[in-house]
């Protein structure tokens, strides 16, 4: 390779660590129609892989997806070994930041035939570049089974040995860049997968080959992570230390603003964590004066979103509406619809903390402002998503007729859009409303229906599920041994498929049903809870110990957590073990997740810094679950 194509190479490089990915990816184009008219494969393979970054971080996910894929098609077709080994490295980066189960898949499977061929070629410095992206997928491994401590150490070590292999490599070709790069990813391997090697001296020497190249962005985002990496210690004190420092550098280089929103989240949450909301209060005031100042409209959305999570923590629904209403207004003069989406659910979400009749009315009017948004932008899944919710709130006042409606919309989106899970799902919400009215004949056919769906699509935890939760509507229709039958069904699902909760559920409800406790009236009451929705009166006839008994179904509390954070996210595929964050969840967001989950589930109340403590969909359900154990949560 010539040093001009070296240089053009390295420009190009360098406009997309400066953040100027549209100017990269011109130039890039052009380079690519140069190397392929001089036949340099080489130039224009590592160009293409150039361009799918800079598509990336353009924030055109679907284009670099495509281009990638057909990088990789064009290069095995024309016999090009080399090139496919960098398509295949283009894949493997790009889906590793883009993980779920499909995305650590194609991840894994595209390093490893990176790095086989790579290593075949003998080009060190890309090989180094593939095994830095397999380590990554590793550590997306770690956190599907975080729990399974022999798994996560064997995973973490895999991880930094393929680190390893990558630092030697830079430090035989003299490259201090990657050297740093490398030295990063062990320290985050060695912190996430809790081993006992240390984790401060690599971190620190990527700092300072970053300092002593002075790269105050990088040595920027070196100080960020280590306020993560201290978050993941609970050393607070570091994290607000480091936090604090990374933002001033951030702001001294007049670095791109989201990494800032990022740094004032830890310094929030820090604050939080060591119970000093005046301090947090003040930081955020401060840094909103700092995004007016800079005319950052979307730094001062993210401030004002925080502060609504702040005002609610402090039981204060005025300040946190005030806030809130003005986020929405600044998302709007963003044109961003999504985000606009996000904000009107976090007003709806102030207005049912106020517990009043009145704030249950405005907290329907923002989510129907809100559906009218969906339906602009065509998202048929989150409006069905939000009719789910709607439902759920109509059921709370008691409009039953209302409850149907929505429920029976929330059912044609997803079957319009092909989600048959969530079509599922609707058809329980149907079921619930159902029960609530005293309808057993239609509840049994809307659970039955979802049966159905559940076996076709072969998802055993949700058939079970909805098994047990059929149940009740039988008891009501007086037909107990039907509803033994289909509780005894749903065991032998959960015992096929090793679902203890499931089974423990299930076991439960046969238990009440052969040996129920009070009159007819309490077991009654006791089956509509079941079913989800308890009514007041219903409520009011049970003693205070049948209503502590936790009666939260597991998978319903999965799915119900499952679909708030798609709703949340505008995500398709959630997988229940990949951190929220890695999956489109941001700071403006994760507050606005937190607060509908505390809306659809009645006596929950979970931190603000419950995306930390609990950073995916099975953590947070199981963290629901244990909270239901010791005080009375149920479905809204």
């Amino acid at each position: 390779m010539t040093q001009k194509i070296s240089q053009i190479l390295l420009d190009c490089h360098d406009l997309l660590q400066d953040d100027k990915a549209e100017e990269a990816y011109d130039k890039l184009e052009k380079a690519v129609g140069i190397f392929r008219k001089d036949q340099d494969w080489k130039a224009m393979a590592e160009a293409m892989m150039l361009s799918v970054e800079a598509l990336r971080l353009q924030d055109k996910r679907k284009e670099a997806k495509e281009y990638a894929k057909t990088m990789l098609k064009d290069m095995r077709e024309a016999g090009n070994a080399y090139g496919e080994g960098m398509s295949q490295l283009a894949m493997a980066e790009f889906y590793v930041k883009n993980m779920g189960s499909h995305g650590r898949e194609v991840a894994a499977k595209s390093a490893e035939e990176a790095i086989s061929i790579l290593r075949a070629a003998k080009d060190e410095r890309m090989l180094a570049r593939a095994l830095l992206a397999r380590s990554k997928v590793h550590l997306a491994e770690i956190d599907k089974n975080y729990g399974k401590t022999q798994f996560r150490e064997n995973e973490a070590l895999a991880s930094v040995e393929e680190c390893e292999e990558a630092l030697a490599i830079y430090k035989q070709l003299g490259d201090r860049r990657g050297k740093a790069k490398a030295y990063r990813d062990i320290a985050h391997a060695r912190v996430f997968g809790d081993l006992v090697e240390d984790w401060l001296e690599p971190a620190k020497a990527a700092m300072a080959i970053h300092r002593d190249l002075q790269d105050e962005k990088q040595e920027a985002y070196d100080l960020y992570m280590m306020a993560y990496w201290y978050h993941m210690k609970e050393d607070w004190q570091e994290v607000l230390s480091y936090a604090r420092q990374s933002m001033a550098l951030f702001k001294d280089i007049k670095h791109r603003k989201p990494i800032i929103a990022a740094c004032l989240q830890w310094i929030y949450r820090a604050h939080m964590e060591m119970k000093e909301p005046e301090e947090a209060t003040q930081v955020l005031k401060d840094n909103l004066a700092w995004f007016a100042e800079h005319e950052d409209t979307a730094g001062q959305a993210v401030c004002h979103d925080l502060l609504v999570d702040l005002y609610l923590a402090e039981d204060d629904p005025e300040q946190a509406l005030t806030a809130a209403e003005k986020a929405l207004e600044l998302v709007r003069s963003l044109g961003d619809k999504r985000w606009e989406s996000n904000i009107l659910k976090g007003v709806a979400n102030v207005h049912l903390k106020k517990e009043t009749p009145e704030g249950k009315d405005k907290a329907v009017n923002a989510m129907q402002q809100c559906l009218k948004v969906f339906q602009k932008v065509r998202d048929m899944k989150g409006e069905g998503h939000l009719y789910h919710q709607l439902a759920s709130l109509f059921m709370s006042k008691e409009k039953y007729k209302e409850a149907l409606q929505a429920a029976q919309k929330e059912r044609t989106c997803f079957k319009r859009s092909k989600q048959e899970d969530l079509e599922g799902v609707a058809l329980m919400t149907i079921y619930q409303v159902h029960v609530c009215r005293r309808k057993p004949g239609q509840a049994i056919k809307a659970v039955n229906e979802a049966v159905k769906i559940f076996q076709k699509i072969e998802d055993k935890p949700r058939e079970a599920s909805a098994l047990v939760m059929s149940a009740s509507a039988y008891i009501m229709d007086d037909k107990k041994d039907k509803a033994l039958e289909v509780c005894k069904q749903a065991l032998k699902v959960s015992r096929e498929i090793g679902d203890r909760e499931g089974e423990d559920y299930a076991l439960a409800m046969i238990q009440r049903i052969e040996k129920p406790e009070g009159g007819p009236d309490q077991q009654q009451a006791t089956v509509t809870e079941e079913a989800g929705m308890a009514s007041v009166d219903d409520q009011a006839s049970k003693p205070a110990a049948a209503l502590a008994m936790p009666t939260l179904d597991p998978q319903m509390v999965m799915d119900k957590v499952t679909e708030v954070a798609q709703l949340t996210t505008a995500g398709d595929e959630m997988d229940l073990d990949s951190p929220l964050m890695d999956l489109g969840m941001d700071s403006l967001s994760s507050v606005a997740f937190r607060n509908s989950l505390m809306q659809e589930f009645q006596g929950l109340n979970l931190p603000a810094s419950l995306m930390f403590d609990f950073p995916n969909i099975r953590l947070i359900s199981d963290e629901i679950l244990d909270i239901s154990t010791k005080k009375p949560v149920r479905l809204k």
